[in-house]
């Protein structure tokens, strides 16, 4: 009887778990100690993305994250790449976070700055496919929210044709690697161009890794990293770490 009681309180809460748990964002539920999500500095930064680029998303594991791997590969006179940008809002609360110790990196902001979202086998954009929020409608959208940081370069393009040797010159040193194109070809394509100009400390972070519906990129990318004698730290919240060393 206790065993079925358990099972019972067990299936309840797996299936009403937002009712029981503290935390519910990233697709996790959660009791853990995430204070660090409601600190000011954080807050501050998240709510400036979000005016920056006019989009709220419950996120905030993922972009704690992506400030903190961003933050600690800040050495001068290296770049940052973000390969599949949409609006910003990622880099954007990375940067109001950090500011003055990002000031001396360069940041490449690479997307196709189109609306619609990529078909998961082909990878095409089609001009009326389905709309994503997190999507910029243009350029000039994004070019706006980043006018205030110096150190920004917005670059328009399909990836990999965009990654040319005349970028990669401007380019030169990559000491943190965001990638969120989701399509893992394109992504793949991407880290094989990148790789060689990578810090041999750098971090990637690969923001659709492990999760939901994406067996076909958590496949690739741990495919293309055995290939390269790297592992993949699964974060909770689905992104997927790569340390360089």
């Amino acid at each position: 009887m206790k065993s079925i009681i358990r099972k019972i309180n067990a299936f309840i809460k797996r299936r009403f778990s937002s009712f029981f748990y503290k935390h519910h964002f990233d697709n996790i539920c959660t009791d853990n100690n995430l204070d660090v999500i409601k600190e000011k500095r954080f807050l501050k930064a998240i709510l400036q993305a979000e005016k920056d680029c006019g989009i709220s998303i419950n996120i905030p594991l993922r972009v704690h994250q992506a400030i903190f791997f961003s933050g600690v590969k800040a050495k001068q006179n290296m770049s940052m790449v973000e390969i599949g940008t949409g609006k910003g809002y990622t880099f954007s609360a990375i940067l109001n976070y950090h500011k003055e110790k990002l000031k001396n990196n360069k940041i490449f902001l690479i997307d196709s700055f189109l609306p619609t979202k990529p078909d998961f086998k082909t990878g095409e954009q089609k001009i009326d496919g389905i709309r994503n929020k997190a999507y910029a409608s243009n350029v000039k959208e994004v070019e706006k929210s980043f006018s205030k940081f110096q150190n920004v370069s917005i670059i328009q393009g399909i990836v990999p044709k965009i990654l040319d040797k005349n970028l990669l010159k401007k380019i030169k040193k990559i000491s943190f690697l965001h990638i969120d194109l989701n399509h893992h070809i394109a992504e793949i394509q991407a880290l094989e161009i990148l790789l060689p100009i990578l810090d041999k400390n750098a971090i990637i972070l690969l923001d659709d890794f492990a999760n939901p519906g994406r067996k076909i990129q958590y496949q690739a990318h741990k495919d293309f990293f055995n290939k390269h004698g790297l592992e993949i730290l699964t974060l909770p919240s689905g992104q997927g770490a790569v340390l360089l060393s």
